[in-house]
């Protein structure tokens, strides 16, 4: 990501987005499936970090858990920021739901 993108609304007023880098893992009755991911999200603007990113992480990071292999199953589902060099604070970041 350039440099000159880490801002958190464009010139225009348009939301910037940024690549991250995530590892996922799902777990289905105690058994792990775990995959890293990279793609595109909007970055977090200060008001997301107030509230400790929860609505941030759930519009963009809880969508693409999950493998279908939750049917009939407990499951509990994680998100680590590996890498994001438009938003570095957000590297090592902790998500979890179904826990």
């Amino acid at each position: 990501m350039r440099p000159e993108l880490v801002r958190f609304v464009s010139a225009a007023g348009d939301a910037v987005v940024m690549e991250i880098t995530a590892r996922f893992t799902n777990i289905y009755d105690d058994e792990e499936h775990v995959h890293e991911e990279t793609f595109d999200v909007s970055v977090p603007t200060p008001a997301d970090f107030g509230d400790e990113l929860v609505d941030w992480s759930e519009d963009h990071l809880f969508p693409r858990t999950g493998d279908g292999n939750a049917v009939d199953k407990d499951a509990a589902y994680f998100v680590v920021i590996l890498a994001c060099q438009a938003c570095p604070e957000l590297v090592a970041r902790e998500f979890a739901w179904g826990i």
